[in-house]
């Protein structure tokens, strides 16, 4: 047992060492946060919120140290609430988050205004029904894109065509240079896909999975075994080579579904609700990981429930019913619903534009 308490008596575990920064306008609040991240003896958590990044310091913090670190990002003190509290326990409990951000840098591509997926009007019916209603949006290379919505809103239809897993009724669909409606298959050879269930083969160890996956995508002889050892390194899994996946320990799960989809170093990553069910310091270090890897070039879509991760998205879709609700930089989303300057956070700006929508739907029914 770490602690037991109140959840006020929990907050106070995080004493008065709460903090929110706020970065210039040109820098994704997910890149500050991954620099205080990285400064574990300073900091002993970050995560984006409103357009900033709170986090949270050790304490009796050097002070001028903070500073520096800051880079003149402007902060100011917050009230410690029960999610500060919980990882001053997980922290002082498992340590630092370990995320070897270096090995998805390095190499790569950055982001550029190149489109990488394009979509026009698309429509995926199933009989009589309209799951995806004349969707537009594109996604530039490096760029992290996410799909909201709340459940039937159509996003997990839209993310299964834009993997090729999907065909759609109508419209254009462009991914990686690749038109999907007439080449799935080469398309697919393109991304990677890493979905929501774990869906590995559980009798197979982490090495023979990650062989499987490896050829699967067509690697063969030495290039296979490179990026088998590198996929081994970059996702700490030394040591659980001999190991049958679905014996893995849920974090561990994660690193092996994330390593089989990249293992070919597609273009494209495709992520369905990858957090779900884990931890918040595991889901800090799969954050850190995913913004290295933007860093280095690669594009990522990404469905997520939890609307605070909406704040790592350099944009986001909101989709219901089908839909298309709101498209832009969570603080353009923010700014839809928010008369005061967009200072609401994600979850109040999400619930308010799928509200406003289904009111309208409603008086135009009546």
């Amino acid at each position: 047992m770490l602690a037991q308490g109140t959840p006020q008596q929990l907050r106070r575990e995080a004493g008065d060492s709460a903090f929110l920064a706020t970065p210039p306008q040109d820098q994704p609040p997910r890149e500050l946060q991954a620099r205080l991240l990285d400064a574990s003896e300073l900091i002993i958590d970050a995560v984006p919120q409103g357009g900033g990044v709170r986090f949270v310091t050790q304490q009796d913090s050097d002070s001028a140290a903070l500073d520096k670190l800051l880079a003149g990002a402007p902060y100011q003190k917050l009230e410690p609430d029960l999610e500060d509290g919980f990882m001053v326990l997980l922290r002082r409990r498992l340590g630092a988050v370990e995320a070897n951000p270096e090995a998805f840098e390095a190499g790569g591509e950055t982001r550029n205004a190149e489109v990488v997926i394009e979509v026009r009007d698309l429509v995926r019916k199933f009989g009589d029904f309209t799951a995806v209603a004349s969707t537009s949006f594109d996604v530039r290379r490096g760029e992290i894109f996410g799909l909201l919505g709340p459940n039937g809103a159509g996003k997990t239809t839209t993310f299964r065509m834009l993997c090729g897993l999907l065909p759609s009724s109508s419209g254009f669909l462009q991914v990686a240079g690749v038109n999907l409606r007439t080449a799935r298959a080469s398309a697919r050879k393109r991304v990677g896909y890493v979905s929501q269930k774990f869906s590995l083969y559980a009798n197979l160890t982490v090495l023979e999975n990650l062989r499987f996956f490896g050829g699967a995508y067509g690697l063969r002889g030495r290039g296979l075994k490179q990026r088998i050892d590198a996929m081994l390194d970059q996702f700490d899994l030394r040591g659980q080579e001999k190991t049958p996946s679905g014996r893995l320990p849920g974090g561990f799960k994660q690193r092996l579904a994330m390593a089989a989809g990249l293992i070919h170093e597609p273009e494209i990553l495709f992520l369905d609700e990858p957090t779900s069910g884990a931890d918040p310091l595991a889901r800090r270090a799969f954050w850190r990981r995913i913004t290295a890897l933007a860093k280095g070039g690669t594009t990522i879509v990404i469905t997520t429930h939890f609307m605070e991760e909406a704040e790592y998205c350099d944009r986001i879709l909101i989709q219901d019913a089908g839909k298309r609700l709101a498209i832009g930089t969570p603080q353009e989303v923010r700014e839809l619903v928010d008369e005061k300057g967009g200072k609401l956070s994600m979850e109040e700006t999400f619930i308010g534009i799928v509200e406003r929508n289904r009111r309208a739907q409603q008086q135009g029914a009546a």
